[in-house]
């Protein structure tokens, strides 16, 4: 640690850095945001192949190809709780 004249106080020390890359899950239109465009994409895919569109791919949780409840359970979990 080391005080910084300027503004007499501690800096922080950056141990590392990490480019994380963002789960696709959910976000039926990749925009990077959740919505209720995402959960209108959703029930467009639901009960169908995982194929059909790659935001189906997307909103499909366990690729089984067939986006099901075991998704939608998955999907509401997101769209309702922390990213």
């Amino acid at each position: 640690d080391s005080v910084s004249p300027i503004f007499g106080e501690k800096s922080a020390e950056i141990d590392a850095v990490a480019d994380v890359a963002p789960d696709p899950f959910v976000d039926a239109y990749d925009d990077g945001g959740i919505d209720l465009a995402d959960a209108a994409y959703f029930q467009n895919c639901f009960g169908g192949s995982s194929n059909a569109a790659p935001a189906c791919a997307r909103v499909d949780r366990e690729p089984n190809l067939l986006v099901n409840v075991a998704d939608a359970a998955a999907f509401i979990k997101r769209m309702t709780g922390p990213l």
